[in-house]
This record gives C-alpha cells, sequence and structure tokens, in this order.
C-alpha cells in the first residue's frame, strides 16, 4: 500500500477522540518520575496516545540515555497500548543546540548572525539534528527566522538580525542541516514564529505587529518562503501576535492564502505555547476557548500546544455541527505525514547505544568554538588592542561577568534552562517567594528532591554559586578570568566583581594598572537576575544596575578602558563609545567563549565579526534598521559614499550601523564592474578587488547593497543583496565576483503584482552599511516583469579569485 492510500486508510478508521489526540501535545515532566517513565499516567492522561510531546530534555537531569530510555517507554506505550498504536512525534528547542544535557551547546543566534557565515548555521542544523534523532527527537524548534528590528525586544538575541537577506541566508542554511535531503534520516524543521513576531510594537513581546501586508511580504514573510521552497520547510511555530486586528493562530488570511496558498507550505503550523486559548484570554476575542479552538481549527493550525487544553472542545464542536470534521482530518493527516515521512510507523524505537557515537564529539565543539571565535565584533578601538600577552604588565577585570558562567549561554540554550530548574529548587528549598511564569509552572511538575540531588544542590552556598558549581561540573568551562590567566602568564590580573562596595578597592587597583578591562552588559533568559528574554519586557536598554557608575568611574581613573560587551540586544553605547579605549561585543558566545574572547584580547585571533544589527544612539531611535524607505529616516534617497560623515552625524543614525566591525588590519576596495543596463530578467555580474593593506592577515566581510530608483512603489534606501566572509593574508589582494538574478531585486509594485519595473539599480559595495567604498548604477530595461511570490527569493553566488 502507497503512503496516501496507507493515511487515507488510517485516517478512516479514527474516531474523533484518536484525532484530537493526533493534535494534542504534552510535556514529558507530567509522565516520569525519577526520570522514568510512570506508565500509569500515560494510561491516565493519553489512553487515545497523544500527538506529539514537547520540551523533551529539560527535565533529565542525568543526561542523553536516560532520555533515549524514556522516549523507548513512550513509544512502547504508544505501540502496544493504544488501539491504532501510533506512534508519539517528539519535540525539541534547539535554537542554540539541543536543549538536553551533554548536547552540544552553540552560541546564539544573533552572535552566529555575526559571523555572518551561512555554512555555519548549516553546521549548527547538521550537529542538532544528528543529536536530536539519537535522543529520539525528530521535531527541532529551529531556526528563528524573525527578522527584528527594535532593541527593546527582549528576545532579539535569539535572531539573526534586522536583514532579510542575512536572516534568510542563514534560516535556509540552518534547516538543510536538520533536514537535508531526506527527514527519514533526520529530523522537522519548524521554523519560526510566523509571522512578524519581532516586530512586536515597542518591542512589547506578543504585542500587536502595525505593518501593513506589503511590508510584512517583502520582510517578514521573505525568509519563511525561501525555507519552503529552497529547504523544503516542514513545520512552521504560529505567532501569538497579531495583524490587523486578528492573531495569526486564527488568521485564515495568513495560514491559508498565504502560507498554503501563495507560498504552497504543505507542512504542519504548531501554535505557540498556549496561544489559542491567549485569544480569548489574553486578546479579549471570542465567546470561549471552544469558539478559539474552531477558529484555529478552520485557520489550518495543526497542533495545541505545549499542554492542549483547548483542543479537546473540538468534539463537541464537531458533533454539535458549529465545526466541519473535514477540518479536523485534514490537519490530522498533515501529522500523520510527518510520522509516516520520518519512519515512525515502520520503526518508532532508537538504539540506546548509539548515544556515545553521536554525543561528546570534539567535531561537533568544533563548529561551537568556530562560531565563538568569529562571532566576536571590534566596535571600536584607539590601538590599545590586541594586548601583547608577553608583556609585563597589570590588568583590572571588573565587571558581573568576568568571573561567571552562566552568562556565557543565551536564554534557549540548555544551561539556561538548568538554571530554571535549579532556581525553582532552590527557592523551594530556601522557602522563598513563589516564582512566575514558566518557573511556576515548572514547579509544580517538577520533583523538588529529584531536581536537588541530581544537580548537587548546596544550601550552604548561594543561588548563584550553585549555578556556577552546576556549570562547571556539567562543561568543565572556564571563566573569562581563568582563560585569561592562562594565556597572560607574564600579567598580574586583578578581578573584582564591579559592586557598590568594591569602587574604592577598585580604583585604587587601577592606579597601578595598565589596561582595565570591563566586562558589562545584560543576563538573559529565566534566571532571577534577566534583564532581557522571553516574557521580560523592558525598553530600557542602557546597562542595566550599577554598571553605567561603574563604567564612569572607570573611565575617570584616566587608565584606558576596554569594553567586553556580554548582551543579547543592542544597547545604548554612546558614553562608551565616547570614553572607552576599545570595544568588543561578545554577545552571549556559549562555552568555548572566554577562550576566544581572550585570544581576540591577545591578538592571537584577529577579529572579524560584523553586526547583524544596527545599535542606537538613544532608546528613542528604537525601532531603528539601516534598510528603512525612503523619505523615513536618516538617509535620503539620493545618498552616495560621499555621505558618510554627514549620516553618521545626523541624531537619527545609528551609533553603531549594520554590518560595522573592526579589524586589526585595513582592506581597500577597487575596480567595480558591472554591466551598464541589463533587461527585467537577466542575471549580471558585480565584481570588485579587495586588498589586505595591513600588517596581519584577517577575515573581511564584503558587503554588496541595492536601492532601485523609479519604482511605481516607495523602495528602501538600501537593501543587502550580497555578502562574503573572505580570508586575506598579508598583502593579499583577490577579486571578488557575485552573480545574481534580477528576480532577487522584485518587490510588490502599485498594483501589488511581485514585480521587477525599469528603472535605475545603484549598487554599493563596501565593508558595511555605512563602511561604503565603491559605488555605481545599472539602468533596468524592458517590461515590467510579473511572477510567483519571491521567485528568486535573495539568494546569491559569489566566487573569489
Amino acid at each position: 500500500m502507497d503512503k496516501k492510500a496507507y493515511l487515507n486508510d488510517l485516517l478512516s478508521q479514527m474516531t474523533i477522540d484518536e484525532k484530537i489526540a493526533q493534535l494534542s501535545c504534552t510535556l514529558p515532566l507530567t509522565l516520569i518520575e525519577d526520570e522514568v517513565i510512570n506508565e500509569e499516567r500515560l494510561k491516565e492522561n493519553h489512553p487515545h496516545g497523544v500527538g506529539r510531546m514537547t520540551q523533551f530534555g529539560t527535565g533529565f537531569l542525568r543526561g542523553p540515555k536516560a532520555i533515549a530510555k524514556a522516549y523507548n517507554a513512550i513509544q512502547k506505550y504508544h505501540v502496544e497500548n493504544t488501539r491504532l498504536g501510533i506512534p508519539a512525534l517528539i519535540q525539541i528547542e534547539s535554537i542554540a543546540g539541543v536543549v538536553a544535557k551533554d548536547a552540544t551547546v552553540f552560541p546564539v543566534p544573533v552572535a552566529v548572525a555575526s559571523t555572518w557565515e551561512p555554512s555555519l548555521s548549516r553546521k549548527i542544523g547538521d550537529i542538532s539534528s544528528a543529536e536530536a534523532k539519537a535522543l529520539g527527537v525528530r521535531q527541532c524548534l529551529a531556526p528563528v527566522a524573525d527578522v527584528t528590528r527594535d532593541a527593546r525586544w527582549g528576545r532579539v538575541g535569539e535572531t539573526f538580525g534586522e536583514d532579510p537577506t542575512l536572516v534568510t541566508r542563514l534560516s535556509v542554511e540552518q534547516v538543510k542541516g536538520l533536514q537535508k535531503d531526506d527527514i527519514r534520516n533526520n529530523v522537522v524543521s519548524c521554523a519560526k514564529h510566523f509571522l512578524g513576531y519581532g516586530a512586536s510594537e515597542k518591542g512589547i513581546n506578543t504585542s500587536s505587529i502595525h505593518y501593513g501586508e506589503k511590508e510584512i511580504m517583502e520582510t517578514y514573510a521573505r525568509p519563511f518562503n525561501a525555507m519552503i521552497k529552497e529547504a523544503n520547510l516542514q513545520s512552521v511555530m504560529v505567532t501569538y501576535s497579531e495583524i490587523d486586528g486578528v492573531p495569526i493562530s486564527t488568521n485564515k488570511y495568513y495560514l491559508r492564502n498565504i502560507l498554503r496558498g501563495a507560498m504552497k507550505f504543505s507542512g504542519t503550523a504548531l501554535c505557540d505555547a498556549m496561544s489559542i486559548p491567549r485569544t480569548h484570554q489574553q486578546q479579549g476575542m471570542y465567546k470561549d476557548n471552544h469558539v478559539a479552538a474552531i477558529k484555529a481549527i478552520e485557520a489550518g493550525l495543526d497542533a495545541d500546544t505545549p499542554m492542549t487544553t483547548v483542543y479537546t472542545t473540538l468534539k463537541d464542536s464537531i458533533e454539535n455541527g458549529e465545526v466541519e470534521e473535514k477540518y479536523l482530518d485534514e490537519a490530522v493527516l498533515r501529522v500523520l505525514t510527518h510520522k509516516y515521512d520520518l519512519g515512525l510507523f515502520e520503526n518508532p524505537y532508537v538504539d540506546e547505544r548509539r548515544i556515545d557515537e553521536v554525543f561528546y564529539k570534539e567535531s561537533s565543539q568544533a563548529v561551537s568554538k568556530e562560531i565563538a571565535e568569529k562571532e566576536v565584533t571590534l566596535l571600536k578601538n584607539d590601538g590599545i588592542l590586541p594586548l601583547n600577552k608577553d608583556n609585563k604588565q597589570k590588568l583590572v577585570l571588573v565587571g558581573p561577568f568576568a568571573d561567571r558562567l552562566n552568562t556565557l549561554f543565551g536564554g534557549y540554550a540548555y544551561p539556561s534552562f538548568a538554571e530554571m530548574l535549579l532556581n525553582v529548587t532552590y527557592s523551594a528549598k530556601k522557602e522563598t517567594s513563589k516564582m512566575e511564569g514558566l518557573g511556576a509552572f515548572f514547579s509544580q511538575l517538577l520533583n523538588i528532591d529529584d531536581v536537588a540531588k541530581e544537580m548537587k544542590l548546596d544550601l550552604n552556598l548561594s543561588y548563584e554559586d550553585n549555578v556556577q558549581n552546576y556549570i562547571k561540573d556539567v562543561y568543565g568551562i572556564d571563566t573569562l578570568y581563568e582563560a585569561m590567566q592562562k594565556v597572560f602568564t607574564n600579567t598580574d590580573i586583578s578581578c573584582f566583581k564591579g559592586t557598590d562596595e568594591e569602587i574604592e578597592t577598585i580604583l585604587e587597583a587601577s592606579k597601578e594598572s595598565d589596561v582595565i578591562i570591563a566586562t558589562l552588559g545584560e543576563v538573559t533568559g529565566f534566571g532571577k537576575d534577566a534583564t532581557s528574554g522571553e516574557g521580560i519586557d523592558n525598553p530600557d536598554i542602557t546597562l542595566p544596575g550599577n554598571q553605567k557608575f561603574v563604567l564612569q568611574k572607570l573611565c575617570e581613573s584616566g587608565k584606558p578602558v576596554v569594553l567586553v560587551l556580554f548582551n543579547g540586544r543592542p544597547l545604548e553605547l554612546q558614553y562608551a563609545a565616547d570614553h572607552c579605549a576599545a570595544i568588543l561585543e561578545v554577545w552571549y558566545p556559549g562555552p568555548h567563549g572566554a577562550q576566544a574572547i581572550t585570544k581576540v584580547l591577545s591578538g592571537e585571533i584577529n577579529p572579524g565579526g560584523k553586526l547583524p544589527l544596527s545599535f542606537p544612539k538613544h532608546v528613542n531611535q528604537s525601532p531603528l534598521y539601516y534598510g528603512h524607505r525612503a523619505s523615513s529616516g536618516y538617509r535620503e534617497v539620493n545618498h552616495t559614499i560621499k555621505d558618510k560623515e554627514k549620516i553618521e552625524a545626523s541624531n537619527l543614525a545609528p551609533l553603531y550601523h549594520f554590518g560595522h566591525g573592526l579589524s586589526y588590519t585595513t582592506y581597500s576596495y577597487s575596480d567595480l564592474k558591472t554591466p551598464e543596463s541589463i533587461q527585467t530578467k537577466d542575471t549580471f555580474d558585480v565584481s570588485f578587488k579587495v586588498k589586505n593593506t595591513g600588517e596581519v592577515a584577517g577575515e573581511e566581510v564584503v558587503q554588496v547593497y541595492a536601492q532601485m530608483l523609479g519604482a511605481t512603489s516607495i523602495r528602501p534606501v538600501m537593501e543587502l543583496k550580497g555578502f562574503k566572509r573572505i580570508h586575506f593574508n598579508k598583502g593579499e589582494e583577490k577579486e571578488v565576483t557575485f552573480t545574481f538574478d534580477t528576480t532577487q531585486f522584485m518587490y510588490f509594485n502599485e498594483d501589488r503584482d511581485y514585480a521587477l519595473e525599469a528603472g535605475t539599480l545603484k549598487v554599493f559595495v563596501g565593508s558595511s552599511s555605512i563602511d561604503l567604498r565603491l559605488e555605481t548604477q545599472i539602468e533596468i530595461a524592458g517590461k515590467t516583469y510579473t511572477d510567483e511570490m519571491f521567485v528568486g527569493c535573495c539568494d546569491f553566488t559569489c566566487t573569489v579569485k
């Protein structure tokens, strides 16, 4: 029997209860005791089975073998104890690596974007796919393909930044790594969040999206469309947010007309956590959850996650004639199709003995290390860096990030989830106040004594020390202070946390120092001291707490200050830019971050990272991005490369521009060549030469931007169209050629056709969106060319000689 016949036959045998079970979801924490599956709970809670389980690795503190064993027990129950024997589909968070103990942890996505190297994003997908599958997990909730332009939003660090081309290329490659050509031997990628989540009003999480359809389609839909067309994306997570008054979870237009219609998406659409009941309970819509469920299933939403609460009402609604069963059937069929394509019907089990073959690989750690080394971005340097590690010198290392390990990780990495569990446990044991949000939720599901035992909780120590000890025990990594001590062996390094009580001592030590290194920024994640992250709405983008005061005192000492910035979103750095000798943006660099930062400080590594986001001069500029429409921002429509100083002086311009990143060497650009004219459906080349004119080898990210003039709708003043990270030896010159298809320059015109019209295409080449070195223009002639939405997406080829 072929696939279609098999699945239709299976569907025809299912009762409504069994169908609803396939759209349902639960957390494994509700089913385990001492990290072992409780079959009685399974029978009681899921007599018809369950479609999926999520956050599968979070509560298994004993590691991957315990996860795989629990997975097999779950599947055994489904195969042997449910009427039709349909296996469950297990999913897990994986934007910075699989969220499970001992899985490989990577720097946060915004750090990956700072490498400007899509191949590294693909490697993350490769590794995550292999590790997830070894656990039994067959759906990874990644990548985050949101375009985001508002520094106030707490989840900026989970994204690839502000530009649709950069976001698209990194997202497409990660999907290719996760799914490859055949999900049967890999996993389903669930890209998030469809659609426009990163454009939430005022940076408030889950708030309204105030953009018209044209902007939504050209900017926020572009990465999703490309993942579908180029990488066969099989799943999307649907955002909480609403467009024009209708939440996407119940939005027929965007889920059916756009996603499944225009984009030709055939996979599954999952709701974000509790987004369906949210339409009634928080957004004030619909009469009750029954109606919310009807609207969601009619819109084409295939799963009620993470704990199903409203789709259970569909049985009554169908039997009462309030909704047609065909909507339930089509959703169930999509879920069953995934399970069939993954091979779960044929063999739902994993070989627990293969864990060691997939986990603990040096090659996986090497990728995490490479990203950490390539993402470090030098924002300012007056010549103080690099520091000579062989000199006898005195360094003062100051700040809350100098000697802490949890600050190396982003919110959606396993250490942050472990820290949350530790926080719940520590608070319960200390009988402190009840946690809010996720902490309160998990506190109801955890066996506190078990968690305390596995995490080696010591109530004689502070919560912070317990976190430090746990991360040290699991990962065996160094703090920045420890890493610097191993490299700067002739240097006397003094380390201070930077508390108010230490200020006088720090200033006294600084009198004898050569350089002060200030480690400042924000803590992200789910911990109690986080100032950014999911659900943490914080319009203040200045350095938190006493850090502004500390930095001011350090700069007033008269000693050169090097600022090392840990953060997940752009921060207000005007004072630092004016007074610090150097600034390094390191984001949350992962387990190898301390060594990477140390290598950059010592000059062993020449920094090559570039910003994937604009840094505002002040919060009132938010949202801020380089590709604003003509007449709507800091760059005029007729701008040229000669306008750099004028643009930088504007109060509307960023402090640090998109694509910015300095080096310990310099580069020159020359010999730009393009055709003088092309037709509306042509392929053309943009070529130029780049030379390393400095004294050391380095890596430059060359960037090609374009502006369309003469269109019948207002276009951005600049759009990134191509980029390439290239290594140059000292004195080396290379010829770089980008090949573009004109469909990559298409847009929605006045007739709302996706088109390319005759006009003038201005082309800019340079080292950043502000540091443009070369420019020319190409005349586009011929009839207006229209085609399917995003045919060209935003792919390009680049050759280097």
